[in-house]
Formats: structure tokens, sequence, C-alpha cells
């Protein structure tokens, strides 16, 4: 346990959690430059938040991204010069904030792990304590079991001597005579009888031996779980560990009424799910509809830079996307995982709202953090494919909260030219 909570390799850990970062070379390296402006925003969340080792760790992937592994895109060169300075005055502000938080949790970890060291030395002490106690009840109680065996010993009472009976005017003999007289008289009468020895009656006050006192089983000092630890961690808004996500109770259907025309014509229609954080709570304020093509299986957002100035001018983050599947259930299809995953690497609390209007279905889902995130970011496959069942790689969402009085700001770009 004290391995675990040295200092040097929790650090460690925060880096390489941080490592885990694939460039897809089929996405545009203009994607990725975007993703790194929502990924400095909430990294900045998560500090002015507290939330430190979070912080940490997406500017440290924001780090890894752009120095490490988007270089090395087939398409890299072809971004524009304008894109590429940007990028680096932000890696210049997340080098200098990743050192500095290094620092601040090295310091973290180290205080905790000096109090945990301290804990653990008084429970040892008295774990010891303890143990010595039980001995000492244990000692106690042999005494006083051996004092009263010898006081029930002590009150047998005692056969007083009296006078012989007589037999004519001859006394009867004494006991010990009459053990050898029968023992002879035995032996000489039959012998096919065994000798009997003789039986003394000093024998029965004997007091019984103490060995028999050990038979009684000893309670050993219990063992201590130390799994059960109570540790330290941030604090969760869920019991998934996320934040929770607040949903206006009237965002799906004004985002129905907007697809209206697409699904009566068999088309998908998506839309982007914005806002933001307050008292540890992310709150969707904004439903975007931007530019898009469609098919009956699919959409495809088209002039994004439109909807990331919008973003930035409001000042708000991603929070996840909704879509409609016209003619189909509610479910993710390994495209929706495919398009999911970029939104639930930047952030975990990330959503997908799937509207069926044929079957009156609404689902929320995620991807499973502990399979499926990984899975998919591990997935070359493109288009629509098969994926495995067994473990589920998607979930409903178990962090969100419908809000009946919150409203929600509908921006449709599609209109604007």
């Amino acid at each position: 346990m004290a391995k675990e909570r040295d200092p040097a390799r929790r650090v460690r850990e925060l880096v390489q959690s941080a490592g885990q970062v694939r460039v897809d070379n089929s996405i545009a390296p203009k994607k990725y430059f975007r993703s790194g402006v929502e990924m400095e925003k909430m990294a900045k969340i998560y500090h002015d938040e507290g939330d430190l080792e979070s912080a940490f760790i997406l500017y440290s992937k924001f780090i890894t991204l752009f120095v490490e592994k988007l270089p090395h895109h087939p398409e890299y060169s072809k971004v524009s010069q304008v894109d590429k300075s940007n990028n680096k005055k932000s890696l210049r502000r997340v080098f200098n904030t990743a050192e500095e938080l290094k620092g601040v949790l090295k310091e973290k970890y180290q205080h905790e792990y000096e109090e945990f060291m301290v804990q653990e030395a008084k429970k040892r002490e008295e774990e010891e304590e303890e143990a010595k106690r039980r001995k000492l009840i244990f000692e106690k109680k042999l005494e006083e079991e051996r004092i009263r065996k010898e006081q029930e010993a002590l009150k047998i009472p005692q056969q007083q001597p009296s006078a012989p009976p007589l037999i004519g005017d001859y006394p009867v003999p004494s006991t010990s005579f009459q053990k050898v007289l029968v023992n002879d008289q035995t032996a000489v009468g039959d012998n096919n009888r065994k000798h009997r020895a003789p039986i003394d009656t000093e024998d029965a006050l004997q007091p019984p031996s103490y060995s028999s006192l050990y038979s009684v089983p000893i309670t050993s000092t219990p063992t201590v779980d130390r799994s059960t630890k109570l540790v330290l961690s941030s604090d969760d808004s869920s019991a998934s560990g996320l934040r929770k996500i607040n949903i206006p109770g009237d965002l799906v259907s004004y985002f129905l009424h907007l697809a209206s025309e697409n699904t009566r014509k068999d088309l998908e229609t998506c839309g982007i799910l914005t806002g933001r954080l307050q008292k540890n709570m992310f709150f969707v304020t904004h439903l975007l509809i931007p530019k898009q093509t469609s098919t009956s299986d699919s959409c495809t957002t088209l002039n994004e830079e439109e909807l990331f100035e919008f973003q930035d001018s409001k000042d708000l983050i991603t929070l996840g996307w909704i879509h409609t599947h016209p003619s189909q259930t509610s479910f993710m299809s390994s495209v929706d995982l495919h398009t999911h995953c970029s939104y639930q690497l930047i952030m975990p609390e990330a959503i997908a709202i799937v509207c069926s209007p044929k079957y009156s279905e609404t689902g929320v889902f995620s991807l499973t953090q502990e399979y499926g995130l990984q899975f998919i970011v591990n997935c070359r496959q493109t288009g629509f494919h098969p994926h495995p069942k067994e473990p589920p790689l998607y979930q409903e969402s178990s962090h969100v909260v419908w809000d009946k009085i919150a409203s929600v700001e509908v921006v449709d770009l599609r209109s604007k030219r």
C-alpha cells in the first residue's frame, strides 16, 4: 500500500495515462487542432475547479498530441500557418502550466504520503497494544481458573477417623489390611482371576492437571484489511466518478422539431451540445445545428469553423452531440461509437443523445470507461463494421439530470450564409 502511494510513482502513473494518445490518419489535422482548443479550455476549467490531476493529464495529453503524435500525420504539412502559430503559443502556455502543476502535485502527494505513513505507524501501535491487552486478559483468565480449581479441591470434605467396627470382641481390620487380605485371597482362591491393584482413595483428592486449561481456544488478534482504508479522492458528483450533466427538459422536442423535415425524408440530423461548468456540474445551455450533409444512416458536419467561432464568442465548451435515427431504434452504431470517441477522449462526461422519432425512443449513451473507450481508440476499421457485443462497448449514461425548468438556446447555423 505504501508503495502505491509513493509520490514519484503517482506522478509517473499520471504521465503514463496522459501518454495514451492516438492519432487517426483518416481524420484531418485541422480537427485535431480544434480539439486542442477544447482540451486547453477543459484543462483550465479543471484547474480552476481544483481537479489538479484531471487538469495535468489533459495538459500532458495536449503536449503529447501536438509535439509527439500529430506532426507525423501525412497531411500535417497542409495545416495553415495560422493554426500552427496559434498552436505554438498554446504549447508554451501549456508547457509552463503543466510543469507548475507537476510540482504542486508532487508536494501534494508527498504530504499525503507522510500523513499516510503517520497513520500506518499509529495503526501498528494500536494493533500491538490490542495484542498485549488480549494476552493479559487471557493470562488473567488462566490464573483465575487455576485459583478456582484449587479452591474447589480444598472444599471436598475430609473423612473423620472413627472407631473401627467390632466383629464379636475384635475390631474389623483396617482398610489397607483389607486390601492386602482381599488381594491375597483372590490370588490364592482363584488362580484364573487377575490380580487387582488396590484403589487408593487419596488419588481422588488430587487437583486436576492444568494442562487441560490449554485446550481452551485462544482468540487471535484480528487481521486488518487495509484495502478498506479510506483513501482521499476528488469530490465526485456521481457514483461513476463523473460530473453530472444538466440537460433542459425541452431540448429533445426542440431538436426533433428542427429535424422533422429531414426525418420525413428519412435523413439523419445532428446537433452539438454546448454549455458551461458551474458548481461542479455541467449545464447544456446551447443546442447548435451546424451545416451538414445527411443520409438515412449518417450525418456529416460542414463549415465547422463557423461552429467554432460561435462557441468561442460565447465561451462555450462541447458537452456532446445529438442526432436522429429516422427509421431505426435508439442505439449506437459502429460509426456513432467512433464519432463519440473523439468527444469522450477530450471530456469523459461527454454524452451522445440518439433520438428515434419512429419508435418514440430517446437514449443518452456513453462509451464504457473500463473497456469501450479503449477498444474504439484501438479499432482501425472505418465505416459501418461489426463490433463485439460482450463486454458492452457503451451504456446508458448514469450522470445525466433532466431539468424541466432550465431552458436551452437553439442556434440553427444551417440557415446562416
